[in-house]
């Protein structure tokens, strides 16, 4: 099962559309990655056919990964067996019938393995956009095991990844954190394997199971999933700029969310009476932001620079000179922009495909729009001199749509702002409901990591 033109043509358009889906991605532990053995990339799965696609495409060695049977449609197959994608089936699918195709699927990933070219097995079993690692299944464990039994004496490896998207993997320019873990040596339970093959099956997804907890962010109770993300944009740009990081350091962004993430889940289980307290005043902060029709950061960014009226002014009359850039880029890109990014909210059932449909569809609908487009001007004007600079001002203007739309959120929220501050009792209400919250959670963390100082100690 060798890669196709198709893959690699893939991989090289993907590299330019998905940074202008998300805003910013990072690998981090590529290192892990070279390896001289067999391995497997046992990786969590939030966001469907994105999660593999964003790491095959940014990391080298090309990848094959495991999907759904059912993805596997008449007019799809051989599309999808050209981007290295192997058919697994699953009883709740396919049932029991179905399953035994599974035996041409091992079959399969053992003769990937044993040309040492790596297998992506999503272990959690399905896709659902949550910050959390869901139990594993026993697939990957499984598999691996049985690799190690087929090849005698050679070792087999699998790697722990996690996908990390900010809050909404489906939202448009959002990060994607990408965390490769150590490798882990499935030659360690060949002993156990042999002995006691349930156990062993158990005992590697266990492994598995921490392993991937410490690349992924991990809230343990759902009903914290809002809190994390208000806490986020409370207090962490502020504690990145006081530890003298860069604010968009996206592995400083992680580190601090899953240590936030660790105090969270411990005080919900130590004082859950707390923690709803803790959520009832958070929501009424930013109940009372969303009424005023601002967000945290205005508000915060207003505190550190004290912006009047002067500055929004000058904002405004930076956003009508970019005007004219902004109508261009709006005329020669918006009929592929609403195709790509508005069409599949239409028909995606599932969110966890919304992604994967507007970044494949909309990578494909763009070149195709624009080869068009591009050929129609080409004949009208007949001169490819004024044709490249045609190309170049559509290119140019769009890149600068990306930028002038949050430009103008931010002057409006600001403007918005400035009119809150005429009711100086509200403004002076937020401010110290802020202060309140920050020093609140700041006393958490502080307290927790002054515990697990002394515990490490």
């Amino acid at each position: 099962m060798k890669h196709s033109l198709f893959y690699y043509f893939n991989k090289v358009v993907f590299k330019v559309s998905i940074p202008v889906f998300y805003k910013r991605i990072l690998i981090r532990g590529e290192e892990n990655l070279n390896l001289d053995k067999p391995y497997m990339v046992s990786m969590n799965h939030p966001n469907s056919f994105m999660d593999p696609i964003a790491f095959a495409t940014f990391v080298k060695p090309p990848m094959r990964f495991l999907a759904r049977g059912d993805a596997f449609k008449p007019g799809l197959k051989k599309i999808l067996s050209a981007v290295g994608i192997i058919p697994i089936f699953r009883i709740k699918d396919f049932g029991r019938d179905g399953v035994q195709k599974n035996d041409e699927t091992f079959r399969l990933v053992i003769e990937q393995l044993r040309k040492n070219n790596p297998v992506i097995i999503f272990a959690e079993g399905i896709s659902i956009q949550e910050r959390r690692l869901r139990p594993l299944k026993k697939g990957c464990a499984r598999i691996a095991l049985g690799a190690i039994e087929e090849f005698n004496n050679t070792d087999v490896f699998v790697v722990p990844v996690g996908v990390n998207y900010q809050n909404n993997p489906s939202k448009f320019r959002h990060d994607v954190y990408i965390e490769i873990g150590k490798p882990v040596s499935v030659g360690e339970f060949r002993k156990e394997f042999h002995s006691n093959k349930v156990g062993a099956i158990n005992h590697l997804t266990l492994v598995l199971q921490e392993k991937m907890k410490e690349t992924v962010i991990h809230i343990q109770h759902p009903e914290n999933d809002e809190l994390i993300e208000q806490i986020e944009e409370l207090i962490l740009e502020e504690t990145l700029d006081e530890q003298k990081y860069k604010r968009n350091d996206l592995k400083e962004r992680h580190e601090f969310t899953k240590k936030l993430c660790y105090t969270v889940n411990q005080l919900q289980e130590e004082d859950p009476d707390k923690m709803i307290s803790i959520r009832e005043k958070f929501n009424l902060y930013f109940n009372a932001l969303h009424v005023c029709g601002i967000r945290d950061k205005i508000l915060r960014n207003d505190l550190k620079t004290k912006s009047g009226y002067t500055s929004v002014a000058f904002k405004f009359l930076a956003l009508i000179t970019g005007l004219p850039i902004w109508l261009a880029g709006v005329l020669t890109n918006y009929v592929p922009y609403y195709i790509s990014w508005k069409t599949p909210g239409k028909i995606v059932k599932d969110i966890e495909w919304y992604a994967s449909f507007a970044v494949v569809g909309g990578t494909y609908v763009f070149m195709l729009y624009h080869l068009l487009q591009f050929s129609i001007v080409a004949s009208i004007i007949g001169n490819w001199i004024y044709t490249a600079y045609y190309i170049l001002i559509t290119v140019f203007s769009g890149w600068f749509c990306l930028h002038y739309s949050p430009f103008r959120k931010k002057l409006f929220g600001s403007i918005r702002l400035l009119r809150l501050k005429k009711n100086q009792q509200q403004y002076n209400y937020l401010v110290q409901k802020r202060n309140e919250l920050i020093e609140e959670i700041h006393g958490l963390l502080n307290k927790d990591q002054h515990l697990s100082a002394r515990a490490g100690a």
